[in-house]
């Protein structure tokens, strides 16, 4: 079964190049990349997951958790990968991964929720 991204974290409406996040060349590029890897391409996938973790880096802060959050970036993208609509704003929707990410409670790193799930 797959996870499904929260209502509230989805990306916002509008013009992707508005996103005052990176330049429309760079929605273009993630955007087919996302596409790609939705049919099945790994490269794709691959680029997708190291655009998303350098962007992660670059806007999480830096308080000692950032390696787990980074990890929770990559699991929730994965989870949810299936969920990119291909006519929303790529760099929107990673940044909802991002904020979700960011959102999380600091008590309980991915990790020690992930080994009480298994």
């Amino acid at each position: 079964m797959h996870a499904t991204l929260p209502a509230d974290l989805l990306p916002a409406t509008g013009p992707c190049w508005a996103a005052p996040v990176a330049p429309a060349a760079d929605a273009a590029m993630l955007q087919a990349w996302l596409v790609a890897a939705q049919q099945g391409d790994r490269q794709a996938y691959e680029r997708v997951l190291r655009w998303s973790v350098a962007r992660a880096e670059a806007v999480l802060p830096q308080d000692g958790r950032q390696d787990d959050r980074v990890a929770d970036l990559l699991h929730r993208i994965h989870a949810v990968r299936h969920s990119y609509d291909r006519t929303a704003c790529p760099l929107r929707w990673i940044d909802g991964l991002i904020r979700a990410v960011s959102a999380a409670r600091p008590d309980r790193p991915w990790r020690r929720w992930l080994a009480g799930h298994r």
